[in-house]
């Protein structure tokens, strides 16, 4: 669920993001936060149902969708996936989040020509995002571009190493490229 924030540092934030987190209320917050400490230990269950109680207290909280659609992905459910992504993209258009798990749906749905334009979009506004790179790297090998693929999962690899947690673990449970 890690995937569903943004990082400080990496100076690709929306406009609506920064407003959002003033107007999130801190109960919904702690939940939020809460949901990503308990799916990094592995608790997926309880990481759901805190997600789904910070979306409920905050509907216009569109961290909160995206968790929830990381948790649908997971579990190969589309149709909440993309509903919840759509809910996250409504709230803000510029969220990247949201267009990464977009292009997550396109590749598992095999629309690849999507998939690559929607990560590679993605990618170009900010090359920190490790799932972005990771999936575009699979995107690649699928359309048939092995050395152009390499790069981007070997960036990926290199964000997981140098940032700490598992970025790509989100949903690594689909297969990596070979």
């Amino acid at each position: 669920m890690r995937s569903s924030e943004t990082a400080a540092r990496s100076g690709t934030i929306s406009f609506g993001e920064i407003q959002r987190r003033q107007a999130v209320p801190p109960a919904a917050w702690k939940q939020y936060r809460k949901a990503l400490s308990e799916d990094d230990l592995g608790h997926h269950a309880e990481s759901f149902r805190l997600a789904l109680s910070a979306a409920t207290l905050s509907p216009a909280f569109a961290q909160a969708h995206s968790a929830l659609a990381v948790w649908y992905l997971r579990n190969l459910d589309l149709t909440n996936a993309e509903r919840e992504i759509r809910t996250a993209s409504a709230l803000d258009p510029y969220y990247l989040p949201a267009r990464e798990l977009r292009g997550v749906v396109f590749l598992i749905r095999g629309e690849l020509v999507d998939a690559r334009k929607t990560l590679d979009a993605v990618v170009v506004r900010d090359s920190t995002r490790g799932v972005a790179q990771y999936f575009l790297a699979a995107t690649l090998y699928e359309l048939g571009e092995p050395a152009l693929a390499n790069n981007h999962l070997e960036c990926s690899v290199r964000l997981r190493r140098h940032q700490g947690k598992a970025l790509v673990a989100d949903l690594s449970s689909f297969d990596t490229p070979e």
